[in-house]
């Protein structure tokens, strides 16, 4: 099965116009992957039928000759046959072009794929990545919002960085009783929470123990005994 050939028209468009290069010049591993993704279908073995393949597609002329659509799309080395077809890149300081100082320059060849993935790279790696609020070490918003009290110290002296999470109060469980019978608000799994913090537990332990395997249901859990434990009495 063929690729549908384009509609044949009396226009004549700049990527039709025939180069210098053979089909010899064809990259066949990137024609072989775009045929293969693109069409579902491999790559022809024998000559002649790669160049009708070509040729359908508009690729190529008929005598075995790719056109500019085709050099620039699937051979290895189009600039070899059209060296205007690059890309050169400069970053200059400021926003003024300067003759001599620049702070950052490439040239760019290969096919056209190549020549977009490389030249995207390079304006990526040069745009400013602007802080916006916060600094390197700044505590995530969903620790905060879990873990209200928390204490972070930079100890750049001692090379050191240190969280530290403050444990509930160990009447917890008895201030939060009093307050639990006086809202409706606190589910059964909650209580349930509470009735089991007569010992130290991990997160992992207390969420299997109240079966709640999703992580952000258990942590809404534990805003509510927060807040009943420190609504006033």
């Amino acid at each position: 099965m063929q690729p549908p050939r384009p509609g044949i028209t009396d226009q004549f468009h700049a990527d039709e116009l025939p180069t210098k290069a053979r089909i010899d010049a064809l990259d066949e591993l990137r024609f072989r992957d775009f045929l293969r993704d693109t069409y579902g279908q491999k790559l022809p073995v024998r000559p002649a039928e790669r160049l009708r393949l070509l040729a359908n597609m508009n690729l190529a002329t008929d005598d075995g000759v790719l056109n500019l659509a085709g050099l620039l799309l699937f051979s290895e080395r189009p600039q070899r046959f059209k060296p205007q077809f690059v890309v050169k890149a400069v970053k200059y300081p400021g926003t003024d072009i300067h003759a001599s100082k620049y702070d950052d320059t490439e040239d760019f060849s290969g096919p056209l794929r190549s020549l977009f993935d490389d030249t995207l790279g390079f304006v990526l790696r040069n745009l400013h990545k602007v802080q916006a609020g916060g600094g390197v070490n700044s505590p995530g918003k969903r620790a905060l919002e879990a873990w209200p009290d928390i204490d972070f110290r930079d100890d750049r002296d001692g090379g050191v960085f240190v969280a530290t999470v403050r444990r509930p109060p160990g009447n917890l469980r008895a201030k939060a009783q009093i307050t639990v019978r006086a809202t409706a608000q606190v589910t059964a799994q909650v209580q349930e929470l509470l009735d089991r913090l007569d010992r130290e537990l991990t997160r992992s332990e207390l969420q299997e123990g109240v079966r709640l395997t999703h992580r952000e249901h258990f942590r809404r859990a534990w805003l509510q005994i927060k807040s009943a434990y420190e609504a006033p009495r």
